[in-house]
């Protein structure tokens, strides 16, 4: 990204409470410390279609997991 003059990036979090959330979770984590390392921005956007239950597992995967991303340094706003 640096290479390209790329600023930031966005990881999109698919349904995270289905069979793929363990590897959801790893990858918010390699984001967030290659941001930290190489000096870029990230931030979190969920993809939400075909995900019928989202408005209540949003909340719960924001509220449990994700909201601590906000407090990296890298982290977009």
């Amino acid at each position: 990204m640096q290479l390209f003059n790329i600023d930031g990036a966005a990881l999109q979090r698919f349904n995270p409470t289905g069979s793929e959330g363990p590897s959801c979770d790893a990858m918010a984590s390699r984001v967030r410390t290659a941001a930290e390392t190489y000096g870029r921005k990230f931030y979190i956007m969920y993809h939400i279609s075909g995900w019928y239950s989202m408005q209540t597992e949003i909340k719960t995967d924001w509220t449990n997991k994700m909201q601590n991303y906000t407090n990296s340094t890298a982290y977009a706003r």
